[in-house]
């Protein structure tokens, strides 16, 4: 039996208030009957509340479907990001302890954190915010570390500009309609081994270290939390907090209690916001009871790479994940099946759609966002920028790099050791005005929607399906995919765009070893007819076919394909103006 899954296709989300009522899916939600928050802390209640109500992100009682990306690199430094550009004499640096340890040792503390203020006030412009919104996302996860906010020199202290970036992110985000998840990426001690979590090969919060024992660096976590609850309560440009980031250096069950206490910490300063409750990487979210129904899960998936079935082609991969294809090792619909079981948000907090798949890498990436939005899922995707001194051409398939956005300018490494503090300042300083590129066929991909009258309308953007899959397709007439797999009583529903109200035709580019028949019409509407579908001699030997010409009335529409017989492709089809 064949898995069915809503997806989000056809709708681009753009940056502005009415965000919440442009991305929702389901037309018939329950009513939302909590109020708005009355008094809002350090920021304009430019967007409204995001809730919880069963498995979905709600605003005003609506679902809402967070696309988004995340800020990787700018507060919490991950040096591959800057292909491995910074060294001292030692070496390679490797995590952001290595790199401030450097300048600690040459030029202080005080100068260390000015520095870092450069590197952080380049990396991030309003240039790069703009892009962000540009694209149409309305959500960035905020990767951050402990001591960007604690004095790491006295502990349970706040620095004296603990706030500032936080709050210059959630400004800035929140003026262009983009929600901010707060992520903390390095907590005091590590919560891993890995260099993404500040000091690789630590894992302090769970091992104990440095004369001190876990609950040390774990108190100090729990006052943090506490100090943020209090700085954003009632802030409703936060859409949630992410209270440990890949905390996998610990047994699922001890990351369950530990990740409960830190919630209830919160939840005694701010009784409002989501708290997202991260997985395990081993035991996913087995281990976890929820301490309140105001909660959210988070994982992160990263088929092709990691493990996940990396030596093979990385498109089949993703389409095998997506569609729940039977080589998949699960793939989406467990975990829809999970995430309905617990009625709980699900946050996909990292994933990478485009690196490896080349000229699949911009319709792979809107399918996977489609999906996992139709799913009732958050998504953010790692990474919004990276960088790297041999730069890259700007043609978006040819090794597209982990950022959505990349250099296109090169610079040259540097060794903190040597460098002089101009030239360091200067290396710094020269993200703000590096010629930039954005991955083209993810930005066409991002803003496609179907159009009657005007180009095609790929047959595997549907908003909505049962039964349906994608593959790669062969057709000479182009299109990277489409619609496979298509069996009597499924079906695909997609929203198109009818800029005047008119007659129109429709044609099919399809395939069919043996014919079969489609009936299109508007959404839960009675059909206009029925088009036969001839043999065309093959799954992949394509041909057109004319359909009823049919009377829409202007705006979006929802129209529907109904295989009402089954055994063959469709590549795309057209509503052809009469």
């Amino acid at each position: 039996m064949r898995y069915s899954i809503a997806t989000a296709g056809g709708l681009r989300l753009i940056s502005q208030f009415t965000i919440a009522a442009l991305a929702v899916i389901s037309l018939s939600a329950p009513a939302q009957t909590d109020p708005e928050p009355t008094a809002i802390v350090n920021a304009a209640a430019t967007l409204p509340m995001i809730r919880q109500q069963g498995k979905d992100w709600v605003v005003n009682g609506e679902p809402i479907r967070l696309r988004g990306l995340n800020l990787g690199n700018w507060l919490q430094l991950e040096f591959w990001m800057m292909g491995q550009a910074m060294s001292t004499s030692q070496g390679p640096i490797n995590d952001q302890c290595t790199l401030e340890a450097a300048l600690d040792s040459r030029f202080g503390y005080a100068e260390r954190e000015r520095l870092m203020d450069i590197f952080r006030d380049s990396w991030m412009t309003d240039r790069d915010w703009d892009r962000i919104a540009d694209l149409g996302f309305n959500a960035v996860r905020l990767p951050f570390p402990h001591n960007l906010i604690e004095d790491e020199n006295n502990p349970y202290t706040l620095r004296p500009d603990a706030w500032e970036y936080l709050d210059r992110a959630i400004a800035e985000a929140a003026e262009r309609g983009i929600y901010t998840i707060l992520d903390l990426h390095g907590a005091a001690g590590s919560q891993g081994w890995e260099h993404h979590s500040g000091c690789e090969g630590r894992n302090w919060y769970w091992d104990g270290g440095n004369g001190q024992p876990a609950s040390h660096y774990q108190d100090r976590t729990a006052w943090l939390w506490d100090m943020i609850a209090s700085r954003y309560a009632g802030n409703s440009n936060v859409a949630a907090y992410g209270l440990l980031n890949e905390p996998w250096g610990t047994d699922g069950q001890t990351l369950a209690n530990n990740l409960t206490s830190l919630y209830h910490t919160v939840r005694a300063k701010d009784p409002e916001h989501i708290i997202i409750m991260h997985g395990h990487n081993a035991t996913g979210i087995d281990f976890f009871n929820p301490p309140g129904n105001d909660v959210a899960y988070e994982m992160h998936f990263y088929p092709g790479i990691f493990g996940w079935r990396d030596n093979d082609d990385p498109t089949q991969v993703h389409l095998d994940w997506l569609f729940c294809n039977s080589d998949s090792g699960g793939g989406t619909c467990d975990w829809d099946a999970t995430i309905n079981g617990r009625q709980v948000p699900f946050l996909i907090g990292e994933f990478q759609p485009w690196t490896e798949l080349d000229a699949n890498g911009g319709e792979i990436t809107r399918k996977t966002y489609d999906i996992y939005n139709g799913l009732g899922w958050a998504a953010t995707a790692w990474s919004y920028k990276t960088a790297s001194p041999t730069a890259h051409n700007g043609d978006p398939n040819n090794g597209w790099p982990w950022g959505l956005i990349t250099n296109t300018s090169g610079f040259n490494p540097i060794n903190i050791d040597t460098a002089s503090l101009p030239q360091i300042e200067a290396w710094f300083g020269q993200f703000a005005t590096q010629s930039l590129s954005t991955h083209g066929d993810i930005a066409y991909w991002m803003d496609y929607q179907p159009t009657a009258g005007s180009g095609t309308i790929e047959g595997e953007h549907f908003r909505w399906h049962s039964g349906a899959a994608m593959e790669v397709t062969t057709d000479p007439q182009g299109g990277d995919f489409n619609a496979a797999y298509l069996d009597t009583g499924d079906w695909m529903v997609y929203r198109v765009n009818v800029p005047q109200a008119g007659n129109y035709r429709f044609e099919y580019r399809i395939a069919s070893p043996n014919g079969g028949q489609v009936s299109a019409s508007i959404h839960n509407g009675t059909p206009f007819s029925s088009t036969h579908i001839p043999a065309t001699g093959g799954w992949q030997n394509w041909q057109t076919v004319s359909g009823p010409t049919v009377y829409l009335n202007s705006g979006e529409q929802d129209l529907s394909l109904y295989v009402s017989g089954g055994g063959w492709n469709l590549n795309f089809w057209r509503l052809v103006a009469q």
